[in-house]
């Protein structure tokens, strides 16, 4: 019989008019492809160009009403055993079901090599010809129902591959949360990013670094990385306590007996 691995899953969202700072899902999207890190990278129904993915998300957050959400964000902690491709595949299934095939989405992979396999998903909830909700990120419960979709695809694609395991989410660390910058990011003297016209600084007009397909990425500044990094140290020590806590076969019981009972 398959072993159950309880698994990690995050979701937390940006809203345009309670996030701390404007633009920060091109942030976010730039963070979680970085060369350093990622090991696969992978864009839907949004532009696979680096310059035109960063101003798809500047126009996307633009046109959105004050209220409305920009994006949601997941965390999702893969067994070991899953190879990388397969891992993909996963996660690209996942993406596609929630939105029907239809909804804008980006992950990348990452950690393989060591003993934390996990993905980073970016999913917009949008028709990108009606502007509708699709599944429904939003809605009283919706991230439940996201992790009971995560453990019906991931367990029956990997039936389907062969695995010898099934995933179970950790009750207690499927809540859905809004990302804010910490308090005392106040106190970093940064040049902050420009509000008026966010895509002015180019990446030959700022400190630049290539991304791990050898587009040209523009630095981030010290504000945003805080935010970013202690995001993903966060993930990273949650996704530690889900290894340790997971069931383990319990050792067969030794019977003690009294000397009266012996043969």
């Amino acid at each position: 019989m398959p072993a159950t691995e309880t698994v990690f899953f995050k979701h937390t969202f940006l809203g345009k008019s309670s996030q701390r700072r404007p633009y920060t899902a091109r942030a976010h999207s730039r963070y979680i492809a970085r060369r350093s890190a990622t090991q696969y990278h992978y864009v839907e129904n949004m532009p696979l160009n680096y310059q035109q993915r960063q101003r798809w998300y500047h126009d996307m957050e633009k046109d959105l009403r004050k209220n409305g959400r920009v994006i949601d964000k997941f965390t999702i902690s893969i067994p070991k055993i899953v190879r990388l491709e397969d891992a993909a595949s996963v996660i690209t299934r996942l993406n596609r079901e929630l939105g029907e095939g239809r909804a804008p989405f980006e992950f990348s992979l990452q950690g393989w090599g060591t003993t934390n396999h996990h993905s980073h998903i970016i999913y917009i909830d949008r028709d990108p010809e009606t502007g509708r909700r699709i599944f429904g990120t939003t809605d009283r419960n919706s991230t439940r129902e996201i992790k009971l979709e995560w453990e019906r695809v991931a367990n029956e694609m990997f039936e389907e591959m062969g695995y010898d395991v099934r995933v179970r989410v950790k009750e207690g660390w499927h809540e859905e949360q809004e990302v804010e910058a910490p308090e005392e990011m106040g106190v970093i003297e940064v040049e902050p990013l420009s509000t008026d016209n966010p895509l002015d600084a180019e990446p030959d007009s700022v400190e630049a670094e290539e991304d791990f397909d050898g587009e040209p990425t523009v630095a981030m500044t010290a504000a945003e990385r805080i935010i970013l990094l202690g995001e993903s140290r966060r993930d990273l020590e949650l996704m530690h306590r889900a290894k340790r806590k997971s069931p383990t076969r319990r050792k067969p019981m030794r019977m003690r007996c009294s000397a009266a009972s012996r043969p």
